[in-house]
């Protein structure tokens, strides 16, 4: 089991989703509640198939929040990697970034992704992973 993550279905925020093309897109697995858990979570995203954004535009990745009700809105900081001299590529099993769950968060949550390729190709998963205390 060295250096294997296991996850079950519920722990997926967005499961071989699809990058949007120069425009933004929550996670396919929908909101879920994981708030109160003080700072034991994190958010991994990895490639699941190979990733490129082409050279002059950028891929964003972040955790967006709210109550029952409310609109989504953003929640601690994201991760932006833009493609200044190259394009920005990832192979499939790569992890991409890894997002803080912060302790303020609100009820429902969902990961959000977005590029500003109009070409952007690839997909992600992004799970939730327990932090060792």
């Amino acid at each position: 089991m060295y250096k294997q993550t296991l996850k079950s279905a519920d722990d997926y925020l967005a499961k071989g989703q699809s990058l949007p093309q120069n425009a933004s897109a929550l996670g396919n697995q929908g909101a879920r509640d994981f708030c109160n858990t003080q700072g034991a979570l994190e958010v991994v995203v990895a490639a699941r198939e190979d990733v490129e954004v082409a050279q002059g535009h950028s891929l964003t990745i972040g955790l967006v929040h709210a109550e029952d009700g409310e609109d989504f809105a953003p929640a601690g900081g994201a991760f932006t990697a833009e493609a200044t001299d190259a394009a920005l590529t990832w192979r499939a099993g790569q992890i991409v970034c890894r997002l803080a769950v912060p302790s303020t968060l609100k009820r429902r949550a969902a990961l959000q992704l977005a590029t500003t390729d109009p070409a952007a190709s690839g997909a992600l998963d992004g799970w939730l992973a327990y932090l060792a205390r």
